[in-house]
């Protein structure tokens, strides 16, 4: 099924600055049969996970350091996320007019926060704005009434206390940036992407905080944030299939983290470390947190220098064997013939990614899939994947999810950015059902970031412990072991 739009749509669209070929695209995929990435089966330890081992950890570690002196690396922090589903149990107790944690209507979450409240990094502030420990109405009119927590962005969220103050995720992926990505010189880079709405309070809170961490870590901060650009909006399509407008207007919608490879690639960054914002704990649990990690940058690192070193051979007619040994032991890619075959499958992204073994985490999953390179190693959502029993069984039959936990090289064998828009999968979109003021659509959203987003980068799995994957879904998480809370 296909609709053009009017020459009258496409200049309302050309004039609000928006593509309208993108837009007419953007419909078709929505009004078309999606595209399910094709999954031949998940991938596991020794298939396509590899696990580091102990006599491996200090050469990689190593060789992270290294680059970090170098000031080659430099973490990437998807922080755009609000808060809203974090306390979305206890907006509804506030909104339901709960007095009593025994209210039957409370969610266990909910009930948490409220008998534990003064064990929350929150518990300051609510007190400045009226909350008494044990009064179930004060600590909900202070959350939601006052202070209006669930409008916040998860970034500014006070998450853990500490005898200083308490810190947010903003200032725990400082902390944890200090020790990663510091170079010889001091000096720490990093970049958030943040929601327009809230960049502002951001930057407040960067500029408040930074010079005590700074005095107190010995470095430097270069923080940088973005947006995403309006340009990677989308359209969506009502219930009857026709172009949603709002008040008479083409709306569009944000399309996704997708949108975000935009702002990876304008960083013209060497070595990049991603991890979402949520994904912090305190100072004194932060545990295999950090040697993982840079074991992650330090595979990167090693597996892109053999492979640069192999184009450059490939490009002066040597080392065909030894580049189709290395892309078929380290990227399962086989019957990849001639030099110049080789050489488009080697000079490509390369990422590295944690894997977590599957303990019933939402989230996209590490699996074999088909691609136009052929069979290749994917993270695949299950929004993604086609309604067909034995795809679903496959779906169902993975051992490992993605934390998001990543190191990512974005420069080719000549020092150049590479160009990310050419290793998109353009099908991978995601159409999902959504409501705008009450009425219903069906959206689309880009190419996952780091599904298919990704698609085509050369890709590693490796797996890491549980323990280095602690997000904070709802604010009871705070109160878990975790994040030194009283819930063990």
């Amino acid at each position: 099924m296909s609709v053009r739009m009017d020459e009258a749509t496409r200049a309302e669209i050309r004039a609000a600055g928006r593509d309208p070929d993108a837009a007419q695209g953007q419909l078709d995929r929505l009004l078309g049969p999606p595209t399910p990435t094709l999954l031949v089966r998940p991938a596991t330890v020794g298939d396509g996970i590899r696990v580091i081992e102990d006599g491996q950890a200090g050469r990689l570690e190593a060789a992270h350091e290294a680059a970090a002196r170098a000031g080659r690396l430099r973490a990437f922090v998807p922080a755009s996320g609000a808060a809203s589903r974090m306390f979305k149990d206890t907006v509804r107790a506030w909104q339901d007019g709960i007095a009593s944690p025994s209210d039957g209507r409370l969610a266990t979450a909910a009930r948490d926060v409220l008998l534990h409240a003064p064990d929350l990094a929150l518990w300051e502030l609510l007190e400045e704005h009226g909350a008494v420990e044990g009064d179930v109405r004060s600590i909900l009119g202070a959350l939601h009434g006052a202070l209006r927590a669930h409008e916040l962005p998860k970034a500014l969220v006070p998450f853990h206390p500490y005898p200083e103050g308490a810190r947010t995720p903003l200032e725990e992926h400082l902390v944890e940036a200090a020790r990663l990505v510091r170079d010889a010189e001091g000096v720490v880079r990093l970049h958030f992407t943040v929601g327009e709405a809230h960049r502002a309070a951001f930057e407040a809170r960067v500029a408040e905080v930074r010079r005590p961490l700074e005095t107190r870590l010995d470095c430097h901060f270069e923080v940088t944030t973005s947006v995403q650009d309006p340009s990677t909006d989308t359209v969506a399509v009502d219930r009857q299939g026709q172009l949603f407008r709002d008040d008479g207007a083409v709306l569009f919608r944000p399309g996704g983290h997708g949108a975000l490879l935009q702002n990876l690639g304008r960083l013209g960054a060497d070595v990049v470390l991603v991890k979402n914002i949520d994904n912090v704990v305190p100072d004194d649990l932060r545990g295999p947190n950090l040697p993982w990690r840079r074991r992650l940058s330090g595979l990167l690192l090693s597996l892109q220098a053999e492979a640069w070193d192999l184009v450059r051979r490939l490009r002066r007619g040597e080392a065909v064997e030894a580049a189709q040994a290395f892309v078929a032991h380290h990227l399962g890619a086989t019957g990849v013939d001639g030099a110049e075959a080789l050489l488009d499958r080697l000079h490509r992204p390369w990422r590295v990614a944690g894997m977590v073994r599957n303990q019933g985490q939402p989230g996209g999953g590490p699996f074999w899939a088909q691609s136009p390179d052929g069979t290749s190693l994917q993270i695949v959502e299950a929004a993604q994947v086609g309604p067909d029993a034995g795809q679903q069984a496959i779906l169902g039959s993975s051992t490992h999810f993605n934390p998001v936990d990543m190191a990512l090289g974005l420069l080719d064998a000549d020092g150049r950015p590479f160009d990310l828009a050419r290793f998109v999968d353009p099908d991978a979109v995601i159409l999902a059902d959504k409501s705008h003021h009450g009425r219903g659509l069906r959206a689309l959203e880009h190419p996952g970031l780091w599904n298919g987003g990704m698609a085509r980068w050369n890709t590693v799995f490796v797996e890491i412990p549980a323990a280095t994957f602690q997000p904070v879904k709802t604010v009871a998480d705070l109160l878990q072991c975790a994040h030194g809370g009283p819930l063990c």
